[in-house]
């Protein structure tokens, strides 16, 4: 063998140890990363462990969650609130831990901090539903947005809706009695009626032409398509925000319900930006809740009478609106029991201490549960807080409450713009 050959395999023999050398790097590299990556979520679970919660595994995450129909998870969550102290739990979707609070005090640290604008990344399944808007825009583009439009929303505006406002109800009316002899305070109701469509129709005809100077007319043309939306809109929602597979684009993107986007991206803005669905929804609670109280409605209906007299169409004006006292506190009292929007969720740059033994991580998933004063083992914000109660929001006993124990709109400084105009 001559020089040319040994130096050959010399060659070939320092390629293979320097290829073995990297290979045993890379291995050893990644090793490590995984090693350090899974010591801290290891940490990092411990620590979120140290609330207590429902059962969860690793990886799977609370269970109950993945077994349970869409439609019972609120219920669930409710017993949560009972069940745990002050209602305050955490659960896992899949590996990402999500924390509810309940109590005032505990929401009040979340909502009311300037710590906590930053509104969670779960949002961000909602853009492609409704775009970057006050709900999901990040803090600048939030602050910005905000300036442009809370002098837009505003109980001085009212004034100038009321004529639509009227007229819309005045429909309303008009269809409501040949539907039903509902509308008959003097007699009993011969037949039943189910106002969800009429209502939500109502609440979509003012939105539209008071926001948006169009008039839509579904009353008159009996139209159901935007309730299609609405529930569609809904159904999308509730799959994405509960199915943590489901925020992956690319899973998203071959589910059956992602067709369901075209439909809802068509109408998005006219459905959902300015609150169409929620004033239709706390109409309807309204009506039930004081359905299932006659003495109560009573009382609303003589509000009225004392108001406008025996005349079943009036012309209302913000004067009139400033003397329904009592309607107001069925409204506080129906938002209260049956809010809006009964989860909130936050999501913090720093961890927030709520108790001394009981820490909120940073940039983990925080929930308000605003059915826990209606829900509390404990009245520690309402006595009797299982009934229909508007008295309770009287002006010589709402002072009595909780600052953060009643916020439908939300609090602290992404709350809702359109709060001021929650009679209206």
């Amino acid at each position: 063998m001559d020089i040319s050959d040994n130096l050959s395999v010399e060659s070939k023999t320092l390629k293979v140890n320097v290829y073995t050398s990297l290979v045993a790097l890379s291995v050893l590299l990644v090793s490590w990363i995984v090693m350090s990556q899974s010591l801290k979520l290891k940490a990092f679970g411990k620590k979120i462990d140290k609330i207590p919660g429902p059962f969860s595994i690793p990886i799977l995450g609370t269970l109950v969650l993945i077994i349970i129909p869409r439609s019972e998870i609120l219920e669930v969550i409710i017993r949560w609130t009972r069940k745990f102290k002050d209602g305050c739990f955490r659960l896992w979707l899949l590996n990402e831990p999500v924390i509810f609070i309940s109590s005032p005090d505990h929401v009040q640290k979340i909502l009311g901090s300037k710590e906590h604008l930053e509104k969670a990344a779960l949002y961000q399944v909602l853009k492609p539903l409704i775009g970057n808007g006050l709900i999901t825009a990040d803090v600048p583009s939030w602050k910005a947005h905000r300036r442009l439009l809370i002098n837009s929303v505003n109980g001085k505006m009212v004034n100038i809706f009321m004529g639509v406002c009227n007229q819309t109800l005045h429909t309303f009316h008009d269809i409501l009695s040949k539907e039903s002899s509902i509308v008959n305070f003097n007699e009993q109701p011969t037949q039943q009626t189910n106002l969800h469509p009429f209502i939500n129709r109502l609440a979509f005809d003012i939105i539209c032409e008071t926001i948006f100077g169009i008039s839509k007319e579904t009353l008159k043309n009996s139209s159901t398509y935007y309730l299609e939306i609405s529930h569609k809109n809904k159904t999308v929602m509730s799959n994405r925000w509960f199915s943590p597979w489901l925020r992956w684009n690319w899973v998203w993107a071959v589910h059956p319900l992602k067709r369901y986007e075209e439909d809802i991206n068509a109408a998005t803005q006219e459905l959902f930006d300015y609150g169409h669905d929620t004033s239709s929804e706390t109409m309807l609670w309204a009506s039930f809740m004081l359905g299932n109280h006659p003495e109560l409605q009573d009382k609303v209906h003589d509000e009225m009478k004392e108001i406008f007299g025996d005349n079943r169409t009036p012309e209302i004006t913000l004067d009139d609106l400033s003397r329904m006292t009592y309607l107001d506190q069925c409204i506080k009292e129906t938002l209260r029991v049956y809010p809006s929007v009964p989860l909130l969720l936050e999501e913090g740059e720093h961890d927030v201490e709520l108790e001394p033994d009981l820490i909120i991580p940073a940039r983990v998933r925080v929930r308000s549960c605003l059915l826990h004063s209606s829900n509390s083992p404990e009245p520690s914000v309402y006595k009797n807080q299982r009934n229909f109660d508007p008295e309770r929001f009287a002006a010589d006993k709402i002072a009595d409450i909780h600052p953060y124990g009643y916020c439908p709109f939300s609090l602290g400084p992404r709350n809702c713009i359109g709060k001021s105009l929650e009679k209206f």
